[in-house]
């Protein structure tokens, strides 16, 4: 076996040095050029007007290629050569994360044949810096996902993406590749002695959707030590109006201080496991409809064996559906750390843990929610949980860190609160909508678009702030986010009613 990885590894090595070789030297033309740091033709259907593939360069000259109607087929007709595609990648400064996904399948009976995807980061030099290690794909005459997720290493200016088949006499076909460059929106690294009160809520009281649970959450048991969040779990019993409860715990949300329509949700946590446990890092609808809902992580007592990993949607009929990965824990030693983390994408939601991929859900055959969503962080008892009386406690849910990324091609989005009513003599209102955090350098503006009469808006820059009207009647107002190279706007209406 370590002869076999060690060979792997040195094909791997020699491939990728060709691949760079060849896009090195090659002559910079309008067409190898891609787009926006966007994979380019990574349907493998645009051809350049001398027949050949747009944006990607052959490893050899002599190269043998098929454009199908969904794919492209790449010849090797000698164990000698290394066939296969290249393309170079810009890589942007503000870009944290790179994430790359396509299709392999490889056909030939030649069992010396292998197939990849080599990649490297080259820095300004054009020198090669840290290693990738190499995707492989099966040679079962089956597609192999490829979804790899790289961090961008600082100085690195270009992405080299090889596609490639070497070792043996075949074909290997590619579908479907493309490659997403992610902007970090939301950090925190829970440093300090308190929580961020401006990423988080604290909330106190019984869990807001009362799935049978028995726990109080209670702020004191939410507390930063030594760069973590702690989520303390304990047997405190509590009772006040709304009934009792026999154990304690803590939540947090960031509803109101950061919410994102899609992007990467990263947490890097030790989670708890004792029958009756519930620990969970969940996306919810900012505007609180239910579903949607996108569980990161979930463990529960009834499924200890596995990490609950689901996309809760409604069917065109308003019927609640749901469905995930739910990956098998494995050898995996959940009070270990580890990072789980979701992918939610305009038609797909893929889940990650350690930055490997687990498995997707996607359209046609699920809906994704399209409305911005914010976290939750909590650690519930009993309910769907199992029996906490079985459990041995105290427990702690510890988090170091949540990140959060916004793909760099998603657009800029901003969301106005509908429809607000007040009733005159009253003159002030809230003006009140979500976009990007300012780290993203997105400016918000307020205008009256239309009304009967005057309204002053107290800061036209603020997404919320205070408007005063001169008099009843409907207003509608307009806000705009601009980062200065793309812009979104909505809507918000306002009627100052006249009382009878």
């Amino acid at each position: 076996m370590e002869k076999a990885r060690s060979a792997r590894i040195y094909f791997g090595l020699c491939l990728l040095i060709i691949g760079i070789a060849v896009l090195l030297a090659a002559p910079a033309k309008s067409e190898d050029i891609h787009l926006d740091g966007v994979l380019q033709n990574g349907q493998f259907n645009i051809k350049n007007s001398n027949g050949s593939l747009q944006g990607w360069v052959p490893l050899l000259s002599t190269e043998k290629i098929d454009i199908g109607s969904d794919h492209v087929t790449v010849h090797n007709d000698s164990a000698g050569n290394i066939s296969g595609l290249s393309q170079k990648i810009s890589v942007k400064p503000e870009w944290s994360r790179m994430l790359v996904r396509g299709n392999v399948r490889v056909n030939t009976k030649d069992s010396k044949a292998a197939a990849e995807v080599s990649m490297q980061w080259l820095d300004v030099h054009g020198k090669q810096m840290q290693p990738i290690e190499p995707q492989p794909a099966s040679n079962s005459a089956q597609w192999t996902n490829i979804n790899c997720l790289l961090d961008v290493p600082k100085g690195a200016v270009s992405l080299v993406i090889s596609l490639q088949l070497g070792g043996g006499v075949g074909d290997v076909d590619f579908q479907n590749f493309r490659v997403n460059a992610w902007i970090l929106t939301f950090d925190d690294e829970f440093n300090g002695t308190n929580i961020d009160t401006s990423n988080w809520i604290i909330l106190e009281g019984p869990h807001y959707y009362n799935e049978g649970e028995n726990e109080w959450f209670d702020p004191a048991h939410v507390k930063i030590t030594d760069g973590n969040l702690i989520i303390h779990t304990d047997t405190t019993p509590h009772r006040d109006y709304q009934g009792s409860y026999n154990y304690e715990s803590g939540d947090i949300l960031s509803r109101g201080k950061f919410q994102q329509l899609y992007g990467y949700f990263e947490f890097r946590a030790k989670v708890p496991m004792t029958p009756g446990v519930w620990p969970a890092d969940v996306l919810l609808s900012w505007n609180d409809s239910w579903p949607p809902e996108i569980d990161v992580q979930e463990l529960c007592a009834e499924q200890m064996g596995r990490i609950i990993e689901t996309n809760h949607y409604s069917d065109d009929a308003g019927v609640h559906k749901a469905g995930g990965p739910n990956f098998e824990i494995g050898s995996i030693d959940r009070k270990e750390w580890h990072t789980y983390a979701v992918a939610w994408e305009p038609n797909s939601v893929s889940w990650y843990i350690d930055g490997k991929y687990t498995g997707d859900v996607r359209q046609p055959y699920a809906d994704m929610s399209h409305v911005p969503m914010y976290i939750t962080i909590n650690t519930a008892t009993g309910g769907w949980g199992g029996d906490p009386s079985r459990g041995t406690w105290p427990q702690d849910f510890i988090t170091d860190y949540v990140h959060v990324y916004q793909r760099n091609d998603i657009p800029l989005p901003v969301y106005a609160k509908e429809f607000q009513e007040i009733t005159w003599p009253q003159k002030t209102a809230i003006l009140s909508a979500i976009a990007p955090k300012p780290n993203t350098g997105a400016v918000a503006t307020w205008s009256l678009s239309e009304g009967p009469g005057k309204a002053a808006i107290e800061n036209p820059h603020s997404l919320q702030t205070n408007v005063t009207f001169s008099g009843p009647g409907m207003y509608r107002f307009r806000i705009t986010v601009s980062n200065g190279s793309e812009s979104s706007a909505d809507e918000q209406l306002i009627y100052v009613n006249r009382p009878l």
